[in-house]
């Protein structure tokens, strides 16, 4: 009897965020969800997609990474060139500062968290992530609560509005009485 040992080394994340291409081109592909899983789990034995308006990001877990980054390559077509692959701990240590907002636009935001626990419960609850990825992803939303808890930086205004004020403020000066569209 053969026994498969799970290696670290056979996760990936391929990832076109707001780091490495423009907001649209991140938006553009946040509707290809389904197409990015029915094209790229058949060479994964899990995946999970993170789609949000600041980030595409495919997460695998695949004993062929070359074949399975071919695939990507030709779903994210004209983005290809703007993506950026990570694998082993490079790409679960990726995972994790995203959970924890350290990626994110404006670090600290508090929505990606509920993001990521919704991207892998959707590739759970329709069989494209197993054990592997799902205690990965259990582990980096723990990251994320506990950077969250033990840390300050998620104080104050952390999202676009909460940002948008602030910086309105400090070139206006008070908002008191001042409409804003």
């Amino acid at each position: 009897m053969h026994l498969e040992i799970p290696s670290i080394d056979n996760i990936l994340v391929i990832t076109v965020n707001h780091k490495n291409a423009s907001l649209d081109d991140v938006g553009a592909l946040e509707s290809s969800v389904e197409e990015a899983y029915q094209r790229l789990y058949p060479y994964a034995d899990e995946i999970v997609v993170l789609a949000t308006c600041n980030r595409f990001e495919i997460y695998a877990y695949t004993s062929n990474i070359d074949e399975f980054i071919s695939h990507a390559r030709s779903l994210l077509d004209r983005l290809w060139d703007k993506a950026s692959v990570l694998s082993g701990m490079d790409a679960v240590r990726h995972l994790f500062r995203v959970a924890a907002g350290l990626e994110s636009m404006i670090v600290g935001e508090t929505e990606i968290l509920s993001q990521v626990r919704k991207a892998y419960e959707y590739a759970r609850d329709n069989a494209y992530a197993g054990r592997l990825l799902g205690l990965l992803f259990s582990r980096a939303i723990r990251v994320g609560k506990r950077v969250r808890s033990e840390t300050r930086i998620s104080v104050g205004n952390v999202g676009f509005p909460g940002a948008a004020v602030r910086l309105a403020e400090k070139i206006l000066g008070s908002l008191d009485g001042r409409t804003v569209v």
